[in-house]
C-alpha cells in the first residue's frame, strides 16, 4: 500500500514494528512524545540525552533501546510528512491504516496540525543546496577552429561561435564558462525541466 506521508511510497517495515510499541503507552503520553519530537525537529536538535529520555519515559518502564527506536520512528513520520506536505487529516488516516490506535492517531494529528508549518520549514532547511549562480555577462566570440585543441568538440569549420558566460556564485566566487551554441541550448532545456520538476515543492 502506498502512503502520502512518505511521498506515495510503501511504509518501511521497521516503522510498523515501532507503531506496535506505541500502542503500549497511553494516548496522552503519546501526545507528549509527539510534541517533544516535533520540537526537536523544529530546533534541528539531533541530540537525545538522558534528560530527554526521562521526559519521555519518566517511570523507566520502557527499555532505553526501545525508547530510541520509538523516537526514530516518530522522527521519520513527522519529517517525511512535512517534506511531502501531507495534510493532518491524511496523516491521521494513514497512521490508523498502519495499525496505530485511533486515539493515538488523533493525538498525533493534533500535534502535527499545530506544528505543520514549522515542520515544513525545518524540512526545507535540511535539503542540501549547492551555491546558486547568476549570469554577470554573456558575450559571443568567434574562434579559429584550427587553433582549438582536438579535445574541444567543434564542427569541422574554419571558425565558430563560442558563448562566453561570466558567472557569480552565491558564495562570492566568480566562474567563466565557454560553450558552443548547441551546448548552451541543451543546458537551458535541462534547467527548464529541473525548474519545472522542483516547482511542485516550492
Amino acid at each position: 500500500m502506498k502512503f502520502r506521508f512518505v511521498g506515495g511510497m510503501n511504509c518501511p517495515d521497521w516503522i510498523l514494528a515501532e507503531i506496535a510499541e506505541f500502542s503500549k503507552i497511553t494516548a496522552i503520553r503519546f501526545r507528549v512524545w509527539c510534541s517533544v519530537v516535533a520540537d526537536h525537529i523544529k530546533l534541528g536538535d539531533r541530540q537525545w540525552g538522558e534528560d530527554h529520555l526521562k521526559r519521555l519515559n519518566p517511570d523507566g518502564h520502557i527499555e532505553e533501546r526501545m525508547v530510541r527506536g520509538m523516537i526514530a520512528a516518530l522522527l521519520f513520520v513527522f519529517e517525511k510528512a512535512a517534506k511531502y506536505r501531507c495534510s493532518p487529516a491524511d496523516l491521521e488516516l494513514e497512521m490508523q491504516q498502519l495499525g496505530l490506535p485511533s486515539e493515538h492517531c488523533k493525538q498525533m494529528q493534533k500535534v502535527y496540525a499545530v506544528q505543520k508549518d514549522d515542520l515544513c520549514a525545518a524540512a526545507a532547511e535540511q535539503i542540501h543546496k549547492e551555491p546558486s549562480f547568476s549570469i554577470a555577462s554573456h558575450t559571443t566570440d568567434s574562434v579559429d577552429g584550427a587553433k582549438v585543441p582536438l579535445s574541444f568538440p567543434t564542427d569541422p569549420k574554419p571558425s565558430f561561435q563560442v558563448h562566453l558566460l561570466k558567472l557569480h556564485t552565491s558564495g562570492g566566487d566568480r566562474v567563466e564558462v565557454a560553450m558552443s551554441a548547441e551546448k548552451l541550448r541543451v543546458l537551458k532545456r535541462e534547467l527548464q525541466v529541473a525548474a519545472k520538476t522542483l516547482a511542485k515543492f516550492s
